[in-house]
C-alpha cells in the first residue's frame, strides 16, 4: 500500500475512532508493523508542522513538549512554539480541533509585540526568548527570558565611568590633603611631649601627636628589650 493512502487511512480512523485507538490495532489493519506506522505518523507531523509554518512565518512551529530550562536565546528572535504531537494528530484528523489551535497561532504574534512593549515601557528590560507551548491535553502555556536593553547596558557603563571619574577625583582631593597636611606639619616646628606610665605608651602619644593620629590608629608601637 502506498504511503499517502496510508496517511489518509491513519487520519481517518484518528478522525472517527480518536486517538484512544491502539496503535497496533492500526498497524495490524494496515499490514505494517509498529515501527513502521511510528515513522509514517511522524513524517505526517512534519508535513503537518511545514504547513502550518507556511501559514504562520512570523513564529517558529516544533512538535514537542516545553522546555523551561532553556538557557539560549531563539536566533531567529521569533517565538518557540511547541505542539505535542497528540494535539497535532487532532488537529490532522479533526478540521475542527484544527481551527481552533491555528486561530490561537495566528494570535501569538500581536500578543508577543503588546508583551514585550509592555515589559520594556515597565522595567526597561528587553525580552530575549520567547516560548509557547500545547501540551498533550491542549493546556497552553507561555514563558519568556528577559536581559538588559541596549539603553540599559549604556546607562550602566556611563555610570560606571562617572562613578570611577568621581572616585578619582576624591582620591586626588584626599591625596592634595594630605600632602597639605605633611607640609604644613614639615614647615611648623612643634614642641611635643607626652606623659604615661610606661615609655611605650609615652613614645606611641608622641608619634600619633606628630603625625595627627590618635594613638589607636597611628598603629602601637611594639619593641622588645
Amino acid at each position: 500500500m502506498k504511503i499517502k493512502k496510508m496517511e489518509g487511512i491513519i487520519e481517518a480512523i484518528l478522525f472517527t475512532m480518536g486517538e484512544s485507538v491502539e496503535k497496533n490495532r492500526i498497524a495490524k489493519a494496515l499490514d505494517i508493523t509498529q515501527g513502521q506506522l511510528k515513522k509514517i505518523v511522524k513524517e505526517m507531523q512534519e508535513d503537518y508542522v511545514k504547513k502550518l509554518q507556511e501559514k504562520n512565518p512570523q513564529i517558529d512551529i516544533v512538535a514537542g513538549s516545553s522546555d523551561k530550562n532553556v538557557k539560549t536565546a531563539n536566533r531567529t528572535g521569533k517565538t518557540d512554539v511547541r505542539i505535542a504531537p497528540e494535539i497535532l494528530n487532532r488537529m490532522m484528523s479533526n478540521p475542527e480541533v484544527a481551527t481552533k489551535y491555528e486561530n490561537m497561532l495566528s494570535k501569538i504574534p500581536a500578543l508577543d509585540r503588546w508583551a514585550d512593549s509592555m515589559i520594556k515601557s515597565m522595567t526597561g528590560s528587553e525580552v530575549k526568548y520567547r516560548q509557547v507551548w500545547i501540551d498533550k491535553d491542549g493546556n497552553m502555556g507561555s514563558m519568556v527570558i528577559t536581559g538588559p536593553s541596549e539603553e540599559q547596558k549604556k546607562a550602566d557603563e556611563d555610570r560606571k565611568i562617572e562613578k570611577k571619574k568621581e572616585n578619582e577625583q576624591k582620591l586626588a582631593e584626599r591625596r592634595a590633603e594630605r600632602k597639605e597636611q605633611m607640609k604644613k606639619i614639615q614647615e611648623e616646628r612643634r614642641t611635643i611631649f607626652a606623659i604615661g606610665t610606661d615609655m611605650k605608651s609615652i613614645t606611641e602619644n608622641v608619634v600619633a601627636q606628630a603625625v595627627g593620629t590618635a594613638p589607636s590608629i597611628g598603629g602601637s608601637c611594639n619593641v622588645k628589650a
